[in-house]
């Protein structure tokens, strides 16, 4: 008879112990559940919500270290970083990188990083009329391998702008808004490169050829010389224009 006491100790305790590894089992379902559903909002474009469900389902982890939690982090780094949140993704990689060292998926992701930081810091120098500076920025991003970015494609066309080669703006922009048909800003810039690609086919001393004679010619002749101004080189059309690089969609 002494001995139910302790009986019922050791049965008290393996019930605790199964109702622990019960909760353990059921916050790690919820964890992979949530995981799953931030994926498939990542997958939509939901990069801000796919934030918030991921970090839920990092919460619901209880601060273990599995495969598990580090599939989630890698999925939260790529969804800061399609939001242009590059200091965000940035910690996150760094957290992924000194608790389970260095792998090509990382490094990858860092890579992307990277470059998406130089296509930042090509759209600050076009803004400032740093065009070189700009020019080498976008270069090496392109090199990085991303060379489809609806950024880097974008600034592209400013640069090109920038630089008064108004039928390759004209042909880049039109390029552009056949993938992005909604970006508002990009129309107000290719409404402004038709007056300029059409003014340079009609003007001698743009064109390099024979002007038209026409009075409609003349008409944009006219106007192609008021908006080049004094220079005579067209670079100050961009500033009237008022054409700003994108640091971020």
């Amino acid at each position: 008879m002494k001995k139910r006491p302790r009986l019922r100790r050791m049965l008290f305790a393996t019930a605790c112990a199964l109702m622990i590894l019960g909760t353990m089992s059921s916050c790690g379902s919820k964890a992979k559940e949530l995981r799953l559903e931030g994926i498939a909002q990542l997958e939509k474009g939901d990069y801000q919500d796919a934030i918030t469900t991921l970090n839920k389902a990092l919460d619901e982890s209880n601060g273990q270290i599995s495969k598990v939690q580090f599939d989630i982090l890698l999925y939260r780094a790529e969804a800061e970083y399609m939001t242009g949140d590059l200091a965000a993704a940035q910690k996150t990689v760094n957290i992924l990188t000194k608790i389970d060292g260095k792998n090509e998926t990382y490094q990858k992701l860092q890579t992307q990083i990277d470059a998406k930081k130089l296509i930042q810091d090509a759209a600050t120098a076009l803004n400032e009329e740093d065009l070189e500076t700009a020019r080498a920025d976008l270069d090496k991003a392109r090199d990085a391998g991303l060379q489809n970015d609806r950024d880097l494609l974008f600034n592209e066309a400013v640069y090109l702008e920038k630089t008064a080669q108004w039928q390759s703006a004209y042909d880049a922009f039109t390029d552009y808004l056949g993938m992005y048909p909604g970006d508002e800003e990009a129309k107000r810039e290719l409404s402004f490169l038709e007056t300029r690609v059409d003014a340079l086919k009609h003007n001698a001393l743009l064109s390099g050829g024979k002007a038209d004679t026409s009075e409609s010619s003349q008409a944009a002749d006219g106007q192609a010389g008021s908006q080049t101004g004094s220079s005579g080189t067209g670079s100050s059309s961009t500033e009237e224009t008022s054409a700003a690089a994108k640091t971020a969609s």
